[in-house]
């Protein structure tokens, strides 16, 4: 009886555990553009970013195909809705969309900057809990490539 009180308590102790991470999960992260670029990840390794920073690994952007960079920019947001994302703001050159993971209910925060000058569209998909991503953020920004390049 008194293993299945220890069971009981455990379950509860887990369930407040994920509940409180859902309910911090609900504040917003400061987001968007610093000097015209993304903002640059932190120190946990939650975050993808294709913008520049030193010290910093990162992976590639959006490369427009026929230097159309708006057409690129059109294909991912479209590419995003099928994806399962949810658009929360847009501008000419910039978006900002969420993904919630389907187990757990985790917020991703998914960013777009369209960049013309380089005719590319740079790229920051960060979770908001978590110390790690278990590569979540990675795999998102390469399923959109896959989506975008086969259109």
């Amino acid at each position: 009886m008194k293993f299945l009180w220890l069971v009981v308590f455990l379950i509860c102790l887990v369930g407040i555990y994920f509940k409180s991470l859902v309910w911090w999960n609900s504040e917003q992260p400061i987001l968007g553009l610093v000097a015209h670029k993304l903002q640059p990840c932190g120190e946990k390794p939650n975050c993808e970013c294709s913008e520049i920073y030193p010290d910093k690994t990162q992976i590639s952007a959006y490369k427009a195909k026929e230097n159309d960079v708006n057409q690129l920019w059109q294909d991912l947001i479209s590419a995003v809705a099928t994806a399962g994302g949810k658009i929360v703001s847009q501008e000419v050159d910039y978006l900002h969309a969420t993904f919630t993971s389907k187990f757990f209910g985790f917020t991703d925060d998914f960013e777009l900057r369209k960049n013309t000058e380089d005719n590319q569209v740079e790229v920051r998909s960060a979770s908001r809990v978590g110390h790690s991503d278990l590569g979540a953020n990675a795999k998102r920004i390469e399923q959109l490539r896959s989506l975008i390049n086969a259109s």
